[in-house]
């Protein structure tokens, strides 16, 4: 055994303690940490917000609708909605196929590079982080992610975007640097959970002393913005240069909704709401006939006994009763109203929020296709995003993982087209697994554990289950076709010598 290791293996030691140490305090801290789970839930007043819609591109006013999209996701339950019904809607299925010629390659090197790369894009736990990656999209417009890989664990780890910005863009993917300034007195107990490139880039920008306080590292205020190398950047608009929620517009409703819902409440505290009014007699000149402390004791005796909800009120004046109230429209329910209103200013047809009334499946059917192509617009990013981590690996043959256009409402359409393409002999069947919701290392295990191990085709399935279509395959005492019965009819005898003359 040696005594001592070898630099590589202390770097291998050291990647691999402190991936468990990252892994460790990132569960904690999401559990634990106020801060970062809080830092967003921020209300701010109606005029703040309209002046924030006015100057959308303006950081400040980036920054502030970030955080109320985040603080109407926790409060407003339709807000919430809106975003959990698009972040999973998509099923996110996905297959892995060839790119290029591949007439030329080895059978052999390409069914071990193939199962290798269905091993490592199923490591990627795509099917997991799709969904928060999407539902970051839609509350912040961007998601800026930073990746932590080794042999066994794989997790991308979610960065504020209030300190990245978009750099660059490379082989057509958004690459962006994080600004070393988040580190302050406060926050540099985080450090050590963001890993050792992070340190060293921080130590880098802001010099590090030793115990006598003589410089280590000088310190280099140009390295304050670091670029991490496995990064994950995924922007909602690529069109546009500044990021923001894609659905501001929607704020100014959800304000509206409350407004109406408080009205609604204090219209039936109104409405229940009674009064009992004592008058007290006076003379031709205007003086009460009963003393001060008469007219007292009888509205005291009252006041004692009435509940809450019905006032008592004494005076020598008529009283009449006045309302605001629209006679004419009394039974219209703004609340309703104000929903579907919110609902349509997602730009999302309210039929998908069940709102509704004669929904029909084409309404459905056309209602689905614009949101289906909006989420598919992310997810081919994330898509690419991976495809160009592909593309680096050292391969012989060119793979690409390509995500199936399948939703929740049309699962069952989608896996119908390609069972059809793949019975009249086109080469889908991979698709079609993918629309069954298998991964392409599932379609390759369950293959193997169902032909070469349980010998499943062989001896348990060796033959279609028995039904009257298929009683010719085995038949029933060496005859095909459905059992004879004992009581023939006239027509199946008839039917029977027709039968007979055509054999």
């Amino acid at each position: 055994m040696k005594d001592e290791l070898n630099q590589t293996e202390i770097d291998e030691l050291y990647d691999y303690r402190n991936f468990a140490r990252l892994r460790k305090q990132v569960l904690a801290d999401l559990s634990s940490s106020v801060e970062h789970r809080n830092i967003f839930l921020k209300k701010h007043p109606r005029d703040k917000i309209l002046k924030a819609l006015l100057c959308p591109d303006k950081p400040s006013s980036e920054k502030m609708l970030r955080e109320i999209s985040h603080f109407f996701y926790a409060v407003s339950p339709h807000y919430r909605r809106a975003i959990t019904m698009l972040a999973t809607l998509m099923l996110n299925n996905y297959l892995i196929r060839p790119v290029g010629d591949t007439g030329n390659k080895g059978v052999a090197t390409f069914n071990k590079e193939y199962r290798k790369l269905c091993r490592t894009v199923s490591h990627y736990k795509l099917k997991s982080y799709l969904p928060q990656i999407l539902t970051t999209c839609l509350l912040d417009g961007v998601f800026f992610g930073i990746e932590y890989d080794d042999t066994d664990n794989y997790f991308i780890k979610p960065v504020r975007p209030e300190f990245c910005i978009i750099t660059s863009v490379e082989n057509g993917v958004w690459r962006f640097s994080f600004d070393l300034d988040y580190f302050t007195q406060k926050t540099l107990r985080y450090l050590p959970e963001y890993g050792r490139d992070f340190e060293a880039a921080y130590w880098a920008y802001r010099g590090k002393k030793d115990l006598e306080g003589k410089w280590i590292i000088q310190p280099d205020k140009t390295k304050r913005w670091f670029e991490p190398k496995k990064q994950i950047c995924v922007k909602f608009d690529p069109e546009m240069d500044w990021t923001i929620p894609p659905f501001v517009g929607i704020f100014k409703s959800i304000i509206d909704l409350d407004t109406y819902e408080e009205i609604k409440k204090d219209g039936a505290i109104l409405d229940n709401y009674k009064l009992i009014h004592y008058r007290i007699p006076t003379d031709t000149d205007g003086v009460p006939k009963l003393s001060f402390e008469q007219a007292s004791k009888y509205y005291n005796l009252t006041a004692n006994q009435v509940p809450e909800g019905i006032g008592v009120a004494m005076s020598p004046f008529g009283l009449d009763t006045v309302t605001l109230k629209d006679g004419n429209d009394a039974t219209k329910n703004y609340t309703k109203d104000a929903t579907k209103d919110l609902f349509n200013n997602f730009g999302i047809a309210p039929v998908l929020f069940g709102i509704m009334d004669n929904v029909t499946s084409q309404s459905l059917e056309l209602a689905i296709r614009p949101v289906e192509s909006m989420m598919m617009k992310i997810i081919r990013q994330v898509q690419h995003v991976y495809n160009v981590k592909i593309q680096k690996m050292d391969m012989k043959n060119l793979f690409e993982i390509c995500f199936l256009e399948q939703s929740i409402y049309t699962f069952d359409s989608v896996q119908n087209y390609y069972f059809k393409a793949a019975q009249y002999g086109m080469c889908s069947k991979l698709y079609y697994a993918a629309s069954l919701g298998l991964e392409p290392i599932d379609v390759i295990n369950q293959s193997y554990l169902e032909n070469d191990i349980l010998k499943c085709c062989d001896e348990t399935f060796n033959r279609p289950l028995i039904s009257s279509n298929t009683l010719s395959n085995g038949g029933v005492e060496g005859e095909s076709g459905r059992p004879a019965e004992e009581n023939p009819t006239d027509n199946t005898e008839s039917n029977e010598n027709t039968s007979n003359e055509y054999k």
